[in-house]
């Protein structure tokens, strides 16, 4: 394969550069508005969520947000698993960095939108040092990653607890 393009199926070609402006063409911002209303009730918390996801940061970031956003929201809905509300015991807030030159007198500030630890205890156990260094790697970086992962995961723990049984054996 060349690093100019790769082909795929049919002969279609892939180009490594595309414009942003064919990313910013298929992100369809109302979609994952959506789709984040169940961890998000408030509006303004909500847009303010979807700007960091699909507004900010790279393009192919952008992009890469909505695709995995919006086929996990399809997987939701024909799964008829029942997203709720994340309870406070039960996330992690993901931080908001703020540079040193920002008074941040008020002491830490954080997302509206947390990683749901649920879905983690199914891997490691809750407070552990696997599970603290999870939890580490999702909520640490820029917001266009950091929240991306705690959207996915509060979709991901929807998904899981809809196929919870009382034999389930991975909880």
């Amino acid at each position: 394969m060349k690093s100019e393009d790769a082909s795929v199926d049919e002969g279609i070609r892939i180009t490594p550069r595309v414009p942003a402006s064919e990313i910013a063409a298929f992100i369809q911002p109302d979609q994952i508005d959506s789709l984040l209303e169940p961890w998000l009730p408030d509006a303004g918390e909500r847009a303010m969520v979807i700007r960091c996801l699909l507004e900010v940061g790279p393009a192919h970031h952008r992009g890469s947000n909505f695709v995995l956003l919006r086929l996990l929201g399809l997987l939701l809905k024909r799964s008829g698993a029942s997203p709720t509300p994340l309870s406070t015991g039960a996330v992690v807030p993901v931080p908001l960095r703020i540079p040193p030159s920002v008074d941040s007198s008020t002491g830490p500030m954080n997302y509206p939108l947390g990683v749901p630890t649920d879905v983690l205890e199914r891997l490691a156990p809750r407070g552990s040092r696997a599970w603290v260094a999870m939890i580490d790697c999702l909520t640490d970086g820029p917001p266009q990653h950091s929240l991306a992962n705690a959207a996915m995961l509060c979709i991901l723990s929807a998904l899981l607890r809809g196929g919870d049984t009382a034999a389930d054996p991975a909880r």
